[in-house]
């Protein structure tokens, strides 16, 4: 199985006369990204690659929620849609993403979070990179597993 793996974006033939605009070669790695705290006393992360080679980034990390709805659904039980950002600073630079998931209470407790994230911005070593993928929190939404893809251009 292939963990990592280059793709030619894009590129244009040459035509008589015309512009040609370059090619675009992007890498995709499989990551992992472990986010652990709580709001009020502070976040920490780490950063892993599947792939060999690459060390780990770790260091702080600020969650804002921005969407909570609650959705009471048969049977008293309910589903809450939550959303917002997560801002990881590493030695290497920041990355913030964007997440949305679900989570369901069945008699009377709110299991497992589970949703998608994807990156919205990026500094540094990080700069220009795009990024997405799932995620899965506690219930108390104090650990969270952000798995996916981290694409760079090579």
């Amino acid at each position: 199985m292939r963990t990592g793996a280059a793709v030619l974006v894009s590129a244009l033939v040459p035509m008589a006369g015309a512009h040609v605009a370059p090619a675009t070669l992007v890498k995709g790695d499989r990551i992992s990204i472990v986010s652990r705290g709580t709001a009020d006393a502070g976040r920490t992360f780490t950063l892993r690659f599947e792939r060999a080679g690459h060390s780990p980034d770790a260091g702080a990390s600020v969650r804002v929620v921005q969407a909570r709805d609650i959705e009471v659904l048969a049977g008293g039980a309910a589903s809450r849609r939550i959303s917002g950002t997560e801002v990881l600073q590493g030695a290497r630079g920041s990355l913030t993403l964007r997440w949305s998931a679900e989570q369901v209470r069945e008699n009377g407790r709110w299991d497992g979070i589970e949703g998608s994230w994807s990156v919205v911005a990026a500094s540094d070593a990080y700069s220009g990179c795009v990024g997405y993928g799932e995620l899965i929190a506690d219930r108390r939404f104090q650990v969270t597993v952000y798995r996916g893809r981290l694409i760079t251009a090579v």
